[in-house]
């Protein structure tokens, strides 16, 4: 699937997260937040990792 099309789904069946597209390869926060979902992605823009909460 694509990313943003995944985040679409996530936040309109979730309505209290923020889902983020996270280009491969890139860092994040490592402070958890329950609110926000990591949305992996390829260099072509298709999720390769499942979301996840954090």
């Amino acid at each position: 699937m694509d990313g943003d099309e995944a985040v679409e789904k996530i936040e309109r069946e979730n309505h209290r997260v923020n889902a983020i597209v996270v280009p491969e390869g890139s860092l994040v926060p490592m402070n958890f937040k329950c609110t926000r979902v990591w949305v992996w992605v390829d260099k072509e823009g298709k999720v390769f990792r499942v979301p996840k909460i954090g």
